[in-house]
């Protein structure tokens, strides 16, 4: 089964499927994510689960890309990793309320290497006409996740006071995906209402 192959395995036996299903796809967001393990204080966090982190969040997505371009052969494609505010600032513990676990160290520090990933794979892949994008994310809007307390903390950090609704980072991801970003790769576009640019 797919939790107990390999890595590489379990990515040529999706990419079988959806080719033999739908074809191969020309468009790519990496947003895969492994929960697991995220909401675990500072002192609680293993080897193996700050490993398997980066085994999901990003050897899963350069590995199944590398495959599924390999497939292409040739062929244009448009890639879109998914990274995060807290792979390029600080996260501020202060907003935090009591009870709720900060993003651990490993997020931010996978979040970030998606950025270096998506330099070196544009670099890598442009003249075979890839463009790689990464869409740098801010907090989105997720009341049954989020006290009332942390969204009203957050809020007040960006310049445009609110936290960032689901349908607004997903129009950017697709713009970047788009034939309308045609001229821009290695590229990451920040989407965070404000907040990095103080």
């Amino acid at each position: 089964g797919v939790q107990t192959c390999a890595l590489p395995i379990c990515i040529c036996n999706c990419l079988d499927y959806i080719e033999k299903k739908v074809g191969l796809p020309t468009i790519i967001v990496a947003n895969a994510s492994l929960r697991e393990g995220v909401g675990v204080p500072f002192g609680g966090i293993t080897h193996a689960s700050f490993s398997r982190l980066f085994d999901v969040d990003i050897a899963g997505h350069v590995l199944l890309l590398r495959n599924c371009l390999t497939r292409l052969t040739g062929q244009p494609a448009s890639v879109v990793f998914l990274s995060s505010i807290y792979g390029r600032a600080g996260v501020d513990h202060r907003i935090y309320p009591p009870g709720m676990t900060p993003a651990p160290v490993q997020y931010s520090a996978v979040k970030a290497a998606a950025e270096g990933a998506t330099r070196w794979l544009a670099a890598a892949w442009g003249e075979r006409g890839v463009r790689v994008n990464a869409l740098v994310a801010g907090g989105v809007a997720s009341p049954q996740r989020q006290s009332s307390e942390f969204v009203k903390r957050y809020s007040e950090k960006t310049m445009l006071r609110r936290m960032a609704l689901a349908d607004e980072v997903a129009s950017a991801a697709a713009f970047l995906a788009s034939d309308e970003a045609s001229y821009i790769t290695g590229h990451c576009l920040v989407v965070d209402g404000g907040l990095t640019a103080w």
